[in-house]
């Protein structure tokens, strides 16, 4: 059988047979539905590839698929090797396995099609959780996300710890009493007062606006989320979360809805002016609660960030790690990787035991190009 070969994925997107397999096996491998969502990267694409354009990379077994991956090529000294697609905005990499198919088989097939386009291995980030990281040949565990689990709001915020309950009660009654609060669900990017342009501006509030960093300020960004929110809202699945206080917008959060029943926040923003009663925080109880009361399974914050933790949330791990070739070169490459895991382990025995982080060399999961040519060959 003919190995796969990389398509572009501007191509791809064109082929509507292609996009209906590829939310046939979303269906069946369901992980973070909403940013493996075909939808969700034709925006990336359109916006986000600038020198390194995406391809596609898929299986197929008569009209349904049994792996896709999308990828961007890499290339430095003469080594040649596949990413799956990243960026910054793109939390999780588009790399899906159907869950009847083998995961040795898939990984040899990978292997296969590595060698055929003269790549030496595949390197995933931050792959979601499901039957597509068994078919790593070498794994890793990057940061995980934070998840929220739904059912009776009232039962599972009392099972949170009192020092938070009593943070959250005390905020939102110092809110009150300053200003009037109201709690906005908007799902439409062109609302005229709560809309993205409100949420671009909030976000561009703060510290972000002395860095630059903020959507606002980069026409590529705004183009992709605006692109992705008018595509998920033509289907009902774009949320924008507000809290206003005295009609003004302090908190915000955007979200993308999955045919999962799944919420993804995938950025939220806050007036630093108020800090002192944490709208981030008193939105995020806003958000919870909503999800339980429209019985969605999970709240999925994508990230693991720091202010999350007294929240006490669910972890739900990553998996990022590589595919090696077929042939003498993927064997030699292979090796190379064992040699340093077991070599960093003996030098650093104590954080082997501990942190996912430690389960390949840290200087090969984080090389630069020069480095990697060097351990590889």
């Amino acid at each position: 059988m003919q190995p796969p070969s990389p398509l572009p994925l501007r191509d791809a997107l064109q082929d509507a047979a292609l996009c209906r397999a590829w939310r046939r096996l979303l269906t069946a491998a369901p992980a973070y539905q909403a940013l493996l969502d075909p939808d969700w990267w034709r925006s990336a694409s359109d916006h986000l590839e600038q020198a390194a354009p995406y391809y596609l990379v898929t299986h197929r077994e008569g009209d349904e698929l049994r792996w896709l991956i999308l990828i961007q090529h890499r290339q430095a000294f003469g080594v040649r090797w596949w990413q799956t697609a990243h960026h910054n905005h793109l939390p999780v990499a588009a790399m899906l396995r159907h869950p009847r198919v083998d995961p040795v088989r898939a990984g040899n097939e990978v292997a296969r099609a590595l060698r055929a386009d003269n790549a030496l291995f595949l390197r995933c980030v931050r792959i979601p959780p499901g039957p597509v990281s068994q078919s790593l040949q070498r794994s890793v565990s990057p940061p995980p996300a934070y998840t929220f689990p739904t059912g009776d709001f009232d039962t599972l915020f009392a099972e949170r710890s009192r020092n938070l309950r009593k943070q959250i009660r005390r905020r939102e009654k110092r809110l009150s009493e300053q200003a009037d609060v109201r709690f906005e669900v908007i799902d439409n990017p062109d609302h005229p007062t709560l809309g993205l342009e409100a949420f671009y501006q909030l976000e561009a509030s703060g510290w972000k606006q002395d860095s630059s960093s903020a959507i606002a300020f980069h026409e590529p960004l705004r183009n992709f989320y605006r692109q992705a929110a008018e595509d998920f809202a033509a289907r009902d699945q774009f949320r924008l979360f507000v809290l206003l206080a005295n009609d003004t917008p302090i908190a915000m959060e955007y979200t993308l809805l999955g045919d999962d029943q799944r919420l993804y926040t995938l950025k939220c923003a806050y007036d630093e002016q108020w800090s002192k009663v944490s709208p981030g925080q008193l939105l995020l109880c806003q958000v919870w609660r909503w999800c339980c009361e429209n019985n969605l399974r999970e709240y999925n914050q994508v990230t693991c960030a720091g202010w999350l933790e007294p929240w006490d949330p669910v972890v739900s791990p990553m998996s990022s790690g590589y595919i090696f070739a077929k042939g003498l070169r993927g064997r030699l490459a292979r090796w190379s990787y064992d040699a340093l895991y077991g070599l960093r382990n003996r030098l650093r025995p104590r954080a082997a035991a501990t942190s996912g982080y430690v389960a390949a060399p840290l200087w090969l999961e984080h090389a630069t190009p020069l480095s990697q040519y060097l351990l590889l060959w």
